[in-house]
């Protein structure tokens, strides 16, 4: 890894700009050997030919056999490298105090390698293997025009975007901005754009190679499609700010974006097996307004936002039609969404409060607050009724934020010693809860006692295992097996995952000189 920046000013108006960096990262992921313990050395894998079928058991705190994997490993082994060589020149000329062109070229070379294996103990493994050498490039030129107090930027971007299997494409993206007084302290700001956003390499290139394209449950694969086209957005922003009074100032922006050639997954018809595939089949749409009240004193700055936003389309993400109606409920798969409905990330109101005190003797106290409505989901049953898609809240977010820093001046420099606490009331921040209750820790499952036989004993085996049996008599009783599926059941959605950090503590030490 390296990285270099050169600058020139060969005149006065004119500044040039070289950067170039090379960048390489090696991935591997597996089961890791047993033996490889020392933290001075690189962790070895086992060799995924070993690998046995992972199997759901008793051997559990529970007992009971259907939640917890008791033996083999995890079906998976992947290795990845990917190698980057980065440059751009960028030159600034100002032609005079109100005319300034900006210009520059970029261009980057990928190597990137995957071998990646699933289902490695199956007759037929899943291997995805594959090399390419993709490159992105662009030019780009802007024009800024200032004119007593209108000040103007036009621009037009080209990105050429080259995949190594023959495709490519060429985009050309305008925008064009300007701000203006429009009365006193009143500035008025506004741009649009023209936005792009090429694909993951996985969503290229994954699979090209495998034939069968059927995983072992005979569920079709999702293989990468070499020809999709880059996300283009087309963003619009209106803003109006000013200062009402000393030391406080105020913004008001609108905000609306338009996502289309969104990148979404479709089953495909074919012969001898149907796959499923990426494709530029998804929209979207996100628009909103943001207020913002900064305040500056000597011993006080705050900063309040408040933002209202609505986030709609087809798709909240790349494999939601894989993975919510090809593998999850196939009933559905020729009820893909056809009209918008609110995205995953669809947060309806945010508020964000930032302050800092300058108390004497150099020292700084820091807090924020941080206010979310929850995220939409989708109550059980929902999904292919866009009617009823994301029609539900999560609870509502919610962070506050304290941190003290005290500085010692020393010499030409100085020492900062910083005492942070992350979520310092420590409030249960719920992140996802089960469709079916709308909480973190219920996932709707109901069992009745008399579901339950039992009848297992220590003499005659079966399903015996003593971590059912409560009382230890050698025989598990029907309540016994019932209070056990419960645990069980328990222990396997209450998932650390459904909420955000606990309280943290955190101490810093800087030093400039």
């Amino acid at each position: 890894m390296f990285s270099s920046n050169f600058a020139f000013l060969p005149k006065s108006n004119m500044s040039l700009n070289l950067a170039l960096s090379h960048f390489n990262t090696e991935n591997e992921f597996g089961v890791r050997d047993e033996g490889s313990l020392n933290p001075l050395q690189d962790i070895r894998f086992d060799d995924f030919s070993e690998y046995t079928r992972p199997i759901k058991g008793f051997n559990n705190p529970t007992g009971w056999p259907d939640f917890f994997v008791t033996e083999g490993e995890y079906p998976e082994y992947a290795w990845s490298n990917s190698d980057q060589w980065f440059g751009r020149f960028t030159s600034k000329v100002q032609f005079n105090p109100s005319h300034q062109v900006y210009l520059g070229l970029s261009g980057t070379r990928f190597s990137i390698e995957k071998f990646h294996v699933i289902y490695p103990y199956h007759v037929v493994p899943i291997i995805d293997d594959y090399a390419f050498q993709p490159g992105e490039y662009s030019f780009f030129i802007e024009d800024g025009i200032e004119h007593q107090d209108l000040f103007v930027k036009a621009g037009l971007r080209f990105d050429r975007y080259d995949y190594d299997t023959g495709t490519t494409y060429n985009i050309f993206s305008p925008r064009v901005g300007f701000s203006f007084m429009i009365k006193g302290d009143l500035l008025m700001r506004a741009n649009i754009g023209r936005y792009v956003q090429p694909p993951l390499f996985d969503q290229l290139y994954t699979f090209q190679g495998y034939e069968t394209r059927t995983l072992p449950d005979d569920n079709p694969i999702l293989v990468g499609n070499p020809h999709l086209e880059p996300e283009r957005t087309i963003a619009t922003e209106i803003g109006f700010q000013g200062q009402l009074s000393e030391g406080i100032n105020a913004t008001t922006t609108f905000f609306y974006k338009d996502v289309t050639n969104l990148i979404g997954t479709r089953l495909i018809r074919a012969v001898p097996v149907d796959y499923s595939t990426f494709m530029n089949v998804e929209f979207a749409n996100v628009k909103g307004i943001e207020f913002v009240l900064s305040l500056y004193q000597p011993l006080i700055e705050g900063h309040l936002s408040y933002t209202l936003s609505y986030a709609r389309g087809t798709s909240s993400y790349a494999t939601e039609g894989y993975s919510e109606y090809i593998i999850e409920d196939p009933d559905t798969i020729l009820n893909f969404p056809k009209i918008d409905y609110p995205l995953d990330f669809d947060q309806r109101h945010r508020i964000f409060i930032r302050t800092t005190f300058h108390l004497p003797y150099q020292i700084d106290l820091f807090s924020y607050l941080y206010l979310g409505s929850g995220f939409p989901y989708t109550p059980l049953g929902g999904k292919g009724d866009p009617a009823t898609m994301n029609t539900i809240q999560s609870p509502f977010r919610k962070d506050l934020g304290i941190s003290i820093t005290r500085t010692f001046d020393l010499g030409k420099g100085n020492v900062a010693l910083s005492f942070e606490i992350l979520n310092a009331l420590d409030f249960r921040d719920v992140k996802y809860v089960y469709p079916a209750t709308g909480l973190p820790n219920d996932n709707g499952v109901r069992v009745e006692r008399n579901d339950f036989a039992g009848g297992w004993s220590l003499f005659n085996k079966g399903y015996y295992h003593p971590s059912q049996d409560l009382n230890n008599d050698g025989y598990v009783s029907g309540r016994e097996s019932y209070l056990s599926y419960v645990t069980a059941n328990f222990y396997s959605m209450d998932w650390p995952n459904n909420y955000g950090p606990s309280r943290r503590y955190r101490i810093g030490l800087k030093i400039v000189f």
